[in-house]
């Protein structure tokens, strides 16, 4: 065999073998000819591209794809690159500062990231991680199988599913929490309701407009406000400033100096009201109630299913809001417990 003949048959072989085995392609929209798309000058419309299961692909700075990439092992959108289409991979996908995907993000086995100011205005699944930095913004929902990480003013404006959500200063969810555990630092907002979580905690100012519902532990730094009810958790704690504004309902209920319900505490066992913390309706405690000086209560105070105690002297209270709001003056009580059995 001829030495050319052998080097046109060793090069078919490998060709060949690549195909067979999936061998990854580095596919970059950077400027280069791609089969199935047309390029005028930074933008490539792609009707009839195909992607391979193995492809990498990367969009590179400022350049923008228009059409569906369907496939891929991992995806890399650098510094203001765009995609007018769908996004699906196995692998990792990354995002580079103002890269912008307007459709749908899947990335079923691998992470998500997001650099700053990033946007995804569909929805973002990750089969393990999702982290954004600063600004970044999902329009849709965002679901992860592990953790979500939303840094300082990231936005998502709907949904947010993963085993744990934290978010940074200023961060917002638009929608619903589920999670395991959910963090909010301060100034963060999440205007639905939280799910499913074991451990809820606010920062400083943080706020949630929602319920939060059969979580295990729920605490408030001081500021931070839950505005709709707490129902069914283990613990709660609201440290000084700090507000619940709904009701709230589980097996221990704690208010530091200066914390409020603005609504009916109802606690399997204990409640307990250090000075200047107040609640706006109703309380019953399944064995102890204790008020500190200059705690308040707005309506009835009943402990382990015994008579019921009219605090004040005039009964429930109109109005639903923390530290201050209730409308007339309540006795104090200084360091005394109630035990009725």
């Amino acid at each position: 065999m001829k030495q050319s003949q052998w080097q046109r048959w060793v090069i078919a072989c490998i060709l060949l073998l690549a195909t067979a085995t999936g061998h990854a392609a580095e596919v970059i929209f950077g400027g280069e000819t791609i089969l199935g798309c047309t390029l005028s000058g930074k933008t490539y419309d792609c009707p009839s591209y195909t992607s391979a299961a193995a492809d990498i692909i990367t969009i590179a700075d400022g350049y923008s794809v228009v059409g569906d990439l369907d496939q891929g092992a991992s995806a890399r959108l650098l510094k203001k690159a765009s995609l007018i289409g769908n996004l699906t991979v196995t692998g990792a996908v990354t995002m580079g500062v103002e890269a912008k995907i307007e459709g749908n993000l899947t990335s079923s086995d691998g992470t998500v990231t997001l650099d700053s100011y990033a946007e995804v205005t569909g929805n973002l699944y990750a089969g393990t991680t999702v982290t954004s930095a600063d600004h970044a913004i999902v329009r849709g929902n965002v679901t992860a199988l592990e953790t979500v990480t939303m840094a300082a003013s990231s936005h998502v404006f709907k949904n947010v599913t993963g085993t744990t959500v934290t978010m940074a200063a200023n961060g917002i969810i638009n929608g619903d929490v589920s999670a395991t555990t959910v963090s909010l630092a301060a100034n963060a907002t999440i205007e639905g309701d939280v799910k499913e979580a074991t451990t809820v905690s606010l920062a400083a100012n943080a706020t949630i407009e929602g319920d939060v519902k059969e979580a295990t532990t729920v605490s408030l730094a001081a500021n931070a406000t839950i505005e709709g009810d707490v129902k069914d958790a283990t613990t709660v704690s609201v440290a000084a400033g700090g507000c619940v504004e709904g009701d709230v309902s589980g097996t221990t209920v704690t208010l530091a100096a200066g914390g409020g319900v603005g609504g009916s505490v109802d606690a399997t066992l204990t409640v307990t009201l250090a000075q200047g913390a107040s609640v706006g309706k109703n309380v019953n405690a399944g064995t102890t109630f204790t008020m500190t000086g200059d705690s308040t209560v707005g309506g009835y105070v009943t402990v382990a299913g015994g008579t019921r105690v009219e605090v004040n002297g005039y009964g429930q209270q109109d109005g639903n809001s923390c530290n201050g709001g209730i409308s007339r003056t309540i006795i104090k009580r200084q360091w005394r417990q109630i035990f009725m059995r």
